[in-house]
């Protein structure tokens, strides 16, 4: 029996995390009320997204395109942990798609002539005063004024050093980094691994939600593999 590779074994325990989290994903109802719930759901459903767009694109030889995918998983599993570790993390993420938002609309209104700022601003108002309503005991003052970047999601996740390495690595194939385009096969042996580990996060995120026993046995299971190809990508790499 001849034994599979390593990019055949890696990609298989991805596919099989991918298939645990749709499953799981489709065992719960989102609360649309409940605005961390659905923050929490959605975004895991995103990762689920753009971990079936991976594994597509993987299994059909398109290795270069598959890794564009692999920064975004990033970065929206470093959100659901910091705002899982820190509910209040969620403010600061509005905040900056609300500025993100607005610089867009803006743009565009002004080539017509229109100026929505004052509307937008008014709209932002409103979002604050209803958080600190509905609740009143997150401490703003320190962050009413301030974005969450990634580097600040993955500080308050405990995961700083996933920002400095995967993060900025994947940033390179998602911008068209000269690097990226001139060593496309510099990062083969992680790219499955760390999209595994996005998902991974994410079915742990959702598994607090489900509370199933059997689906979280099967997520023990999927971190020991992982961590077996982790061990084997290590000793492949080099490192220690």
């Amino acid at each position: 029996m001849v034994e599979k590779d390593f990019e055949t074994r890696s990609l298989e325990l991805l596919a099989d995390t991918q298939a645990a989290l749709s499953s799981a994903l489709e065992s719960i109802t989102i609360n649309e009320a409940d605005p961390f719930q659905r923050f929490k759901g959605h975004s895991c459903r995103y990762i689920n997204v753009q971990a079936d767009g991976y594994i597509l694109l993987r299994s059909s030889g398109k290795r270069d395109a598959s890794k564009t995918m692999i920064r975004p998983a990033i970065e929206a599993m470093l959100k659901i942990l910091a705002v899982q570790k820190r509910p209040s993390a969620l403010f600061q993420i509005a905040f900056k798609e609300h500025n993100d938002k607005s610089k867009t609309v803006n743009t565009i209104a002004k080539k017509r002539g229109v100026d929505t700022s004052a509307a937008l601003k008014k709209q932002w108002n409103e979002t604050v005063e209803a958080y600190k309503t509905k609740y009143p005991d997150h401490d703003l003052i320190e962050i009413e004024d301030k974005e969450l970047s990634t580097k600040a999601a993955a500080v308050i996740a405990g995961l700083p050093e996933v920002y400095e390495s995967q993060f900025r690595v994947y940033c390179n194939p998602t911008h068209g980094s000269y690097i990226a385009i001139m060593m496309p096969r510099m990062t083969d042996l992680l790219d499955n691994l760390t999209m595994t580990d996005c998902v991974l996060h994410a079915l742990e995120a959702v598994l607090r939600t489900a509370k199933d026993i059997q689906r979280s046995r099967c997520a023990e299971e999927l971190v020991k593999r992982r961590s077996e190809l982790g061990q084997e990508s290590s000793r492949r790499s080099g490192r220690s």
